[in-house]
């Protein structure tokens, strides 16, 4: 290569000459030319933009993920669809709390239409995605979607059929008692307990019980539901079974005794 600085404006022409190593005869290149002038009246055509092809972004999680329970680790889980994906090749995923300056919030980049992201605390979050094309151009994006993010609750209490009233023992001692199904609820805590002291915890996979063997007396008891990641929730209100004393019961008496 060679450089020639300092040419002022105008057309110039140049050739290359060659010579053979024993000869010193010239062999001519073609005759060419180029133009010099001054960069401000050079006209510089504008770099065309690729073409954009806008696409439909939206949310597709159900109206009862818009609220999402955790139980160890608070969390967002968010799921989306677009069309024409011919065009994307990837996603923008935003996802900030309402105090957080959205600007200032880390974008993760990902190729699924789904992501899911731990985040500090309970509390209100807001999530917003784009699609992307092949030249970095943002092609849609969905609107900012609100999702509330909170403590999966214990389950509620269990109550005893009937509601109301003392649960009563037979004459035998067995007692059959029945609680009414919670749901999400895996098994149930039987607590029995007589003057305030617990005497037995038991676990059920059903809804009833039926109890042999107690003396007679009055017990408290109470009912629970587990649910499946072992947590156990609210305790019914406590109830009285009555357990009789069958030395109460007044014995059958003959009408006569004949004695010979």
């Amino acid at each position: 290569s060679y450089t020639l600085p300092g040419l002022n404006e105008g057309t110039y022409y140049w050739r290359m000459t060659s010579y053979f190593t024993d000869s010193d005869k010239p062999i001519l290149g073609k005759l060419q030319k180029f133009t010099v002038k001054s960069a401000d009246k050079v006209a510089v055509e504008p770099v065309k933009k690729p073409e954009l092809i806008p696409v439909n972004v939206a949310f597709t999680m159900p109206e009862n993920q818009m609220t999402q329970y955790y139980v160890k680790s608070p969390q967002v889980g968010l799921t989306w669809s677009a069309d024409k994906t011919d065009n994307i090749t990837k996603y923008r995923v935003r996802v900030h709390s309402e105090e957080e300056d959205p600007s200032l919030v880390p974008i993760v980049d990902v190729q699924e239409t789904k992501f899911t992201t731990n985040v500090t605390k309970p509390g209100r979050y807001i999530a917003s995605i784009e699609a992307i094309d092949k030249d970095g151009q943002v092609v849609g994006s969905t609107t900012s979607q609100p999702v509330t993010v909170a403590p999966l609750p214990t389950l509620k209490a269990p109550n005893f059929i009937p509601a109301d009233g003392s649960l009563q023992a037979s004459m035998d001692g067995k007692s059959q008692l029945e609680w009414n199904q919670v749901e999400g609820a895996t098994d149930y805590w039987l607590v029995i307990k007589k003057d305030g002291k617990e005497l037995k915890r038991t676990k059920y996979n059903g809804t009833s019980t039926a109890l042999r063997n107690l003396l007679p007396g009055e017990y408290e008891v109470g009912i629970s539901a587990q649910d499946s990641y072992g947590r156990i929730g609210e305790s019914s209100p406590i109830r009285k079974l009555l357990v009789p004393d069958k030395s109460g019961v007044k014995a059958p008496t003959l009408k006569k005794i004949k004695v010979n």
